[in-house]
Order: C-alpha cells, then sequence, then structure tokens
C-alpha cells in the first residue's frame, strides 16, 4: 500500500510540473499580408475607403495549476505585414485596431549607448501613408524588431517576442496625415485625437476633421470626408431637422450619423463608416420618431439602430448595408423603392447588397409588402399579355442611361440633378452607369451596345465629343441614340451644348494682359477632351500671337509633377498653362498649392469645391464654366423631344446652348455666382 502512494505522490509531482507554452501569430487583424519574406512585402497600393479593424484579447491562463503563457505576435491590428510594404497606402474610412492601425516591420536604432531621446524610428511602410479618413490604435504606424530570446530549464528556449514601436512621432516623412488618428487606451476607448482641420481635399472632397472627441460637425455634407469620434454622432440630424449627406464619407469611431426625434437625414451616393470593434454606430436614433433615407450608391458599414419610436428606414437604389439593422420598438416602416441600374467597366447589375439581419421590423409591414409583390406580379402579367390600354403622351415610354466615368461623380453632382428634374418632367427612366477610369473607346462602345440590349432607348456620355459614338448598332441590329453634350446628333436634328464664344474671348484677353508672346502658352486637354472646345482655344491664342504647345496627359501618374518641374521652369516668366479636362484641372492646382506656384499661371475648363478653393488661396488665376444643372435639364428634354417626335421631320427642335462665363478670384467674391458655382443641396 504504501509503495502504491508514493507512486501515485510521484506521478502528481511530475503532473505538477506540465508547462504549456502557446503561440499566437497574427490573429484577430483586419487584414495580414505576409509572403514569408522579412525585408519587404510588394504592394501596388492599397485604397481603404470602408473599415478594416482588427481585434484581439490575449487573456493568460493556468496549466495543471501553473501559469500558463502566451506568445502573440502581430495581432490586432487593422492591417499587419509581415516585413516591410513597398507600396502607398491610402486610406479615406477607417483602419483600426486594438493594438495597431497599420503594422509593418520597419526599423529602430536603440544600441546600447545612445540616448533615449536619439533613438531613430523608421516606418516599414517605405511607400507612404497617405491618411484622410481615421487611424486608430494603441499604435498608429507601427514596427517591430526582435526583443529578446529567453531559456527555461528543461523545457527549452521560449520563441523571441517582438518589441512594437511607433513611427508617427520620429519619422513623419513616410505618412501625410490630413485626417486624424485615434490613440486608444487598453479598453479600445479613445485617449488622444492628432489632427489638424486645413480643408485638405481627396479627390474633390473636401477633408473636415473634429478634433474634439465630445464635439460633433455643423457644417455642410456634401463632397466631404468628415472624420471624428462620435460619442455623440459625428454628423447629427437634430429635432425637426433635414440633414442631406451627399457624394460624402462620414467616419465615425464610435457613431458616425444620430439622427434624433422627429429628424430626416438623407444619404445619397456616400459611405458611412463606424468603427469595426466596440459598441460602434453607422446610423444610432434615439427614442423618438426618427426617419431615414438611403439612395444611390450609398454604403453603409456598420451597426444601423434606430431606437425606441415610430422610426422609417427607406433603401432605393443600388445600395449596400453591411451590417444588421435594428429599428428598434414601436411602429416602424421599412420601405424599399426603386433600384438604380449601375454598371462598372463593361459589367452590369441592379442587385442591392443587404449583409445582415433586420430586427423589430413589424409584421403588418411584411403583409403590406406581400400584398405589394403579388400585386405587383399580377400587374405585369397584365402588362405582358395587353391587357391594359396605353397611352403614349401620358405613359413613361422612354428609358435613358448616362455614362459617366468612374471616379468622376463627384464632378457631375449639379449635372446630374438637371437631368433628374428633366427625367420628372418629361416622365423618362434614367439609370447611372459608371466606366472604368481608364477605359478605352471600344471599351465604351461595348458598354453603350450593352445598355442599349438591356432596354435603354437614349444613351447620353457627357464630357467627350467623339463621331464614332454616333453610329452605333445594338445586337439586334437596332440603330442606338447617343447624345453627348457639345456635340450634334445629327438623326435627331437637335444641338446641345455650350456656347464658349465669350468666355474663352476673356481668357484669351486675360492672357495677352499678362503674358508675354515669347513665352508659349500649355494647353492640357486631357483625355477625352471636347476637340471643338481645344480646336477654338488654340486658334484663338494663335491668333494673338501665343505659341501654343499641346501636352497630352498619357496616364502617367507623374505627368504633372514632372511637367510642373520641367517645362514650367524653363522659362524667364511664368508660363500660362490652360487645363481642359476637369481630373487634370484638379491635379495642376493640387501641383501649383504644393510648390506654391512661384512659376506657373494656371486657368481651366470647369470647375469643382477644391478647385474653387484654390481659386481662393490664388493658385487658379480663371476657370471657363457655366451651370451644370441647366446643361443637364438641356441634354435630356431636347434630346428625347428630338428623338422621340411623333414626326420628327416635320417638328423643328430649337438648337440649345447653356451660357459660358469667365470667373476670376475678385468675381468669386462677389456672390454673384455662388448658386451655380456650388452644389446643390
Amino acid at each position: 500500500m504504501a509503495k502504491v502512494i508514493d507512486e501515485k505522490n510521484k506521478s502528481d509531482h511530475i503532473a505538477a510540473n506540465v508547462h504549456t507554452e502557446t503561440g499566437v501569430v497574427a490573429s484577430g487583424n483586419g487584414l495580414s499580408i505576409n509572403d514569408g519574406k522579412e525585408d519587404g512585402v510588394v504592394l501596388g497600393s492599397l485604397k481603404n475607403s470602408g473599415v478594416i479593424s482588427g481585434e484581439t484579447e490575449i487573456h493568460h491562463g493556468n496549466s495543471q495549476r501553473k501559469y500558463s503563457r502566451i506568445a502573440h505576435k502581430n495581432s490586432g491590428a487593422g492591417i499587419a505585414v509581415g516585413g516591410n510594404v513597398e507600396g502607398k497606402i491610402e486610406n479615406t474610412g477607417i483602419i483600426s485596431g486594438t493594438e495597431f492601425a497599420l503594422l509593418a516591420k520597419g526599423k529602430r536604432s536603440d544600441a546600447y549607448g545612445i540616448d533615449k531621446e536619439n533613438v531613430t524610428y523608421e516606418s516599414g511602410f517605405k511607400g507612404g501613408v497617405d491618411n484622410y479618413g481615421i487611424l486608430a490604435g494603441r499604435i498608429i504606424i507601427g514596427g517591430y524588431q526582435a526583443a529578446h530570446t529567453g531559456t527555461h530549464g528543461e523545457w527549452g528556449a521560449i520563441e523571441e517576442d517582438y518589441a512594437y514601436f511607433e513611427t508617427i512621432y520620429k519619422d513623419e516623412k513616410h505618412y501625410n496625415n490630413k485626417g486624424i488618428f485615434l490613440v486608444l487606451d487598453r479598453n479600445g476607448e479613445v485617449k488622444k485625437v492628432i489632427g489638424k482641420n486645413e480643408d485638405a481635399t481627396y479627390n474633390g472632397r473636401t477633408v473636415k476633421n473634429v478634433l474634439d472627441k465630445d464635439n460633433t460637425y455643423e457644417g455642410d455634407t456634401t463632397n466631404k470626408i468628415i472624420n471624428g469620434v462620435g460619442k455623440d454622432g459625428v454628423v447629427i440630424a437634430k429635432e425637426n431637422q433635414d440633414r442631406n449627406i451627399d457624394n460624402s464619407i462620414v467616419n465615425g469611431f464610435k457613431t458616425a450619423v444620430k439622427v434624433e426625434d422627429k429628424g430626416v437625414v438623407r444619404i445619397s451616393n456616400s459611405t458611412i463608416n463606424a468603427n469595426g470593434f466596440g459598441n460602434s454606430y453607422a446610423i444610432l436614433g434615439d427614442e423618438g420618431a426618427n426617419e431615414v433615407e438611403i439612395t444611390n450608391k450609398s454604403i453603409i458599414n456598420g451597426k444601423i439602430d434606430l431606437g425606441a419610436g415610430d422610426d422609417r428606414l427607406t433603401l432605393s437604389g443600388n445600395y449596400r448595408l453591411n451590417r444588421e439593422v435594428d429599428l428598434g420598438k414601436g411602429n416602424n416602416t421599412l420601405a424599399f423603392g426603386k433600384k438604380e441600374n449601375t454598371t462598372i467597366g463593361t459589367s452590369s447589375t441592379n442587385t442591392s447588397v443587404f449583409n445582415g439581419t433586420v430586427n423589430n421590423a413589424n409584421n403588418k409591414m411584411f403583409v403590406i409588402m406581400a400584398m405589394y409583390f403579388t400585386l405587383l406580379a399580377l400587374f405585369l402579367i397584365m402588362s405582358m399579355t395587353n391587357f391594359f390600354v396605353h397611352d403614349e403622351d401620358t405613359d413613361t415610354v422612354c428609358r435613358m442611361t448616362v455614362i459617366i466615368c468612374e471616379g468622376e461623380d463627384e464632378y457631375y453632382t449639379r449635372f446630374k440633378k438637371g437631368v433628374e428634374k428633366a427625367a420628372e418632367d418629361e416622365r423618362i427612366d434614367v439609370n447611372f452607369s459608371s466606366i472604368y477610369k481608364d477605359y478605352g473607346l471600344e471599351q465604351l462602345k461595348s458598354l453603350i451596345i450593352k445598355e442599349s440590349d438591356l432596354g435603354a432607348d437614349i444613351i447620353m456620355v457627357p464630357g467627350i465629343d467623339c463621331a464614332e459614338l454616333l453610329n452605333l448598332s445594338n445586337t439586334s441590329g437596332k440603330e442606338i441614340p447617343v447624345v453627348m453634350p457639345d456635340s450634334v446628333y445629327e438623326e435627331g436634328g437637335c444641338y446641345v451644348g455650350v456656347n464658349y464664344r465669350s468666355a474663352i474671348d476673356s481668357l484669351v484677353e486675360r492672357i495677352k494682359e499678362s503674358q508675354d508672346t515669347s513665352v508659349p502658352v500649355y494647353i492640357i486637354p486631357g483625355k477625352n477632351y471636347v476637340n471643338k472646345l481645344c480646336d477654338m482655344l488654340k486658334k484663338e491664342l494663335e491668333r494673338a500671337g501665343f505659341n501654343v504647345i499641346l501636352r497630352k496627359d498619357e496616364a502617367d501618374e507623374n505627368f504633372y509633377s514632372s511637367f510642373f518641374d520641367t517645362e514650367c521652369s524653363r522659362w524667364y516668366q511664368p508660363p500660362a498653362v490652360i487645363a481642359l479636362s476637369r481630373s487634370g484641372f484638379t491635379e495642376m492646382a493640387y501641383m501649383a498649392s504644393m510648390k506654391e506656384a512661384e512659376n506657373l499661371r494656371l486657368y481651366g475648363i470647369g470647375t469643382t469645391t477644391y478647385i474653387l478653393n484654390k481659386m481662393e488661396q490664388g493658385y487658379v488665376l480663371g476657370i471657363v464654366t457655366w451651370n451644370e444643372y441647366d446643361e443637364g435639364y438641356v441634354a435630356v428634354n431636347n434630346s428625347y423631344k428630338a428623338i422621340f417626335s411623333k414626326d420628327k421631320k416635320g417638328l423643328k427642335i430649337e438648337d440649345k446652348t447653356i451660357p459660358s462665363y469667365y470667373i476670376d478670384k475678385d468675381i468669386l467674391k462677389s456672390g454673384k455666382y455662388t448658386k451655380m458655382l456650388y452644389p446643390i443641396n
């Protein structure tokens, strides 16, 4: 018996000394990138406009009644990279982690004998980080290196740990923070807000930062990137207040958008982002009656909780809801409106995306919806069997597709509103489609044919003048009516365009006043420029005695920087540069502000909020522009009448031209053109 007891005690002793070691690598990251190389990971670029979040909780435990160690590496990051990153990170949304916002290897020089204040830190993001949104973590742009290797007796070597460090304070050359950095505590709460308010811009959107974590943004919410902690909401639709968020990105670490009793928030072509961990909301209501409309190509990255009260949520267009929806207690309404057809590249879809669940939607509402879809099906059946007698004078008989280059939606805010108003007045079904920014003519032709095959009666392509688009037929052999504002649709017998004459005369006169004819005038047409405009401008400048040099942007990302450095600096006085595309105009205005416009006189065609800001700052001398709302309205109205007139030959459709204007800083300050120049709310 004593021998058995002795053996049992020996076994217990051995068991009690068993040690469990657990290693956790790259756990709880929003995005982990590791190609197995320590030196570098090559990324062409990474652009985020949504939410990338990482969350991890490390709990040490016991094994055999002893402390059990957990070694964790590169975990709890928004983006964690095993090595260095050679490409650029661009963020207009939220990238966050309970430990790190961004993490790459980097380098710290802390050899023995170096004073603490002289230690250098080098970011692992070699291509740089451009932040226009929110980066949040205990460490914002972090690096790591091996800390130590320990031994523990007979159990052998413990795997090395990493020592982590922050780079934003001593390696500023590797980041550009136009948004905000949020430094978090161990509980994931905001300790510190780092940022400035400089009215920076990104793709035509002005960046607005709420630097006090308890404050909200009170300004205009059109064409903006708005960043804040949002303890009570970054943007608030207050009691009995209507708030429109149009073509904007709203980033809220806690709550992006708050709706109070009887408040209404209308979200169109915008992205609403809430942090991916913790108690956060993209849209939050109170206990009153809240109303939210989400329309067009809007994306909601975060929870929607409208709280108690009789709330209404309306969804229409090609929206994306990427988290759950809770309508709260009360007599709630969930309404679905008309979808819009959206084409990206050469693929077409009219499908909205809803990733999540709906809570507290009333049963009564679903019964009504079921009845609606039953009636809709019956209506379609009767329509297909000609049960209804159609009156062409009262029914919608025309479908129109408007194709806009991807990334230029923001440039056409007013144009689109004019199109929509004319479509409403003429009972035209209008869909807006997009094509990739670097499309070719053949891709555009294919897209036009595809839209016609899908049932579009008229295709409108603003911002391009190309005769090859006027003689296209769809796969059934039917000729496709294509309307290009500032071009002639020959079959329809109408002209829809802009009268540039007086504005160009003013522009040429201003250049003559300030420029010696021995110095050339550069014209940068842009990719799909209007030939008529370029030819007209070149002819008038040459008539005035100037040597005109055309320099086409060949899709080189360094074109504007190199042009500024080489061409603009070679003359004894600043040359005049005229940009004919809004994207090129914006790029050149950006370079002028970066280099303080010491060797440039910049003019351009068309405008954006960013360009107007640069004019106020003195970097842009003059613009030629027009009322884009009127242009959109007239283009729809006239093309529809010309193409669908009952007697095309007998009905004279009057040519329509939109007046254009030359505007400089002095006129801008007068306020005469304020309504025309700034987006319609």
